[in-house]
Formats: C-alpha cells, structure tokens, sequence
C-alpha cells in the first residue's frame, strides 16, 4: 500500500517520525482543514432569504450546461449525498485496484470544493465522479480514461463535463492535492508499536485502518484532524487486546509515545467521544462480525470476554459495511 506521508520502508528514528508528523500536522489545520460546509451554507441561504448584503458563496450550477438545471437548482445537497458518492467511490477503488486512503484523499478534495460553492445535487455528482479520477490519476498505478469515466456515469456527463470540471476543482484548490490522511497516520503509529507478533500487528493495522475508513461516512468528522481520527481508530483497535500479546505496561508506553509525537490538541475526553461514536459506526457494519469476531477468535488474539463483547454488539447491527456498496446512484 502506498501513503502520502509514509510508506513500508518508515524509519524508526524517533527524530525523523517527529518532523514528518509535524509537516503533516502543520498541512491538516491549515490548508487541507474544512469547515462545515453543510452548516455555512444553511447560514448562507438564511441571510440571502432575508436580503442580507452577505453575498452567498459562487453558485456553480450555471456553469454546466444541464437541461434539468432549474429542477436541480432546488436541490441541495445533504448528509446522504455524501455517503451515497463515497459508497460509489469505494466501489470504483476497489473495481479499479485502488486502495481506500485513495477515497479518504479524492473525499477530501470533495469537501474542500464544496466548502467554497454551492450546487446542485447533480453538479455536486460531477464533483464527486472528478475528485476520484484526480485522486486515481495521481495515487494509482492503474490509470482511468475519461471515456470509461464518462461510461460509469451512465452517459449523464460527458468527457468534455470531466475535464471541465477538473480544471475548475484544482485551481480553487489552488492544486493542493496531497493532504495528510488518519490512513497515513494510522501506520506511523503502528510503526511505534514494540515487538509483537507480526500476525497481531498486522491484524490491529487493518482494524484501524477500517476504523479510519468508517469516519469518512461520518459528516461529522469532516471537521476533526486525520490526526485525531487516526489516534481514535488507533486506541479502538487495541481494546479489548489479549495480554500476552501485548503487556499493560508495552500498551501504556505505546499509548504514551503516540500521544507525545502529536502532541495532542484534544482533550482526552474529546478523543474518547470520537473513539465512541467510531464504535457505533463499526457496530453497525456487516465487516465487524466478518473480520473481527470470527477472524480474531479463531487466532485468540482477543480475550473471550471481549469477543462475547462484540458479538453481543454485533448482534444489534443491521447496516452497510463500507465494502458492500451499491452501485452509482441514479441521483443522491
């Protein structure tokens, strides 16, 4: 796997690991931070509604010829727009080999743009379909021609629609297109890990990685830092840890060296609020049971207890994991 900040061959050096992380820290706050656009744009539409002088961010449904613009002109865009686009998102990297920090990145240049617009549901369809060929161009071996994009669109938009839209979404990104991601992150704090079992290792690595991939669907958490998700999926994946696999005091210091190298801007009962609601996310998806309760019991890597834990949590969950998704959708 590949990762904007760090990859397999991360040295140890506690002192290099220190000054990546603060570029990355430095990037997040600043020019890859977003507001809560949905909220603004509320805010916006109010004061326009009341002849405010306040003059509402660029309206952009007028810059694509559509012939259902007026109709979708009333349609704003909302919470399950968002999710539909990424589950879309997911499916296309998975179909084209891409891996999912590619949807955190393509979604972070998503929010980004909308941040500074409003539009309609089916322009903001176009910014999504284009925020991934961005991201696909740039991270992934595996190219994606603007034909076969135009194709999965189901012949809504044309290539001629892509590229113009791809030219508008970086230049008011001002071609900031490498954000720091909780992928990236996730693996520079288990590179902290001490020596373990490689198999263990391996296994916390990817349920924080899922619990990272689980925030992207939360709206909620497009205003928290990668940084502080990546410690929150980081500190779910190890609860419940067997301790012969990983000893309190091993735990404490690793918890301890994670929290020194970002020095953390969050309270702890901040990040413990996220740690919860990320709970609720994975309980609420068919991946727990699939790769945690079974997985996980049959390697003793979890202790008994806990696992009867997650199965009894399991048991309440009736929703979508983030690797079974629905296809485009006709509108979000």
């Amino acid at each position: 796997m590949v990762h904007l900040e760090c990859d397999n061959t991360l040295s140890h050096d506690i002192h290099e690991i220190r000054d990546k992380v603060g570029v990355m820290k430095a990037k997040e706050m600043s020019t890859y931070a977003c507001r809560d656009y949905l909220l603004q744009h509320s805010l916006e539409n109010m004061r326009m509604s009341t002849d405010s002088p306040v003059v509402s961010n660029v309206q952009i449904s007028d810059i694509f010829d559509f012939d259902d613009k007026r109709i979708e002109a009333d349609k704003h865009i909302d919470v399950s727009c968002r999710r539909k686009m990424i589950e879309w998102k997911i499916k296309m990297a998975d179909h084209f080999g891409g891996t999912r920090e590619i949807v955190e990145i393509s979604q972070n240049y998503l929010d980004r743009f909308v941040d500074k617009f409003h539009c309609s549901r089916k322009v903001y369809k176009l910014a999504a379909i284009t925020t991934m060929y961005i991201a696909m161009k740039i991270f992934n071996p595996r190219k994606i021609t603007l034909m076969s994009l135009s194709g999965l669109s189901r012949g809504e938009f044309s290539t001629r629609n892509i590229e113009e839209m791809e030219m508008l979404i970086l230049e008011k990104l001002n071609w900031n297109v490498y954000p720091p991601t909780a992928a990236s992150y996730v693996h520079i704090f288990i590179s902290l890990m001490p020596p373990i079992r490689p198999s263990v290792k391996n296994t916390i690595l990817q349920r924080a990685c899922f619990f990272s991939e689980l925030a992207l669907f939360e709206y909620a958490f497009i205003t928290e830092r990668p940084s502080t998700i990546a410690l929150a999926a980081v500190l779910n994946s190890i609860d419940g840890l067997d301790i012969t696999l990983m000893s309190l005091r091993d735990r404490c210091k690793f918890i301890s060296d994670i929290e020194d190298l970002c020095v953390l801007d969050k309270s702890m009962k901040d990040i413990l609020r996220l740690r919860e609601c990320l709970w609720e996310l994975y309980t609420l998806s068919d991946q727990y049971e699939q790769h945690d309760v079974e997985a996980l019991a049959s390697n003793s890597i979890l202790s008994n207890d806990y696992i009867h834990l997650l199965k009894l949590q399991d048991n309440k969950s009736n929703g979508m994991s983030p690797v079974d998704v629905s296809s485009l959708p006709e509108s979000c």
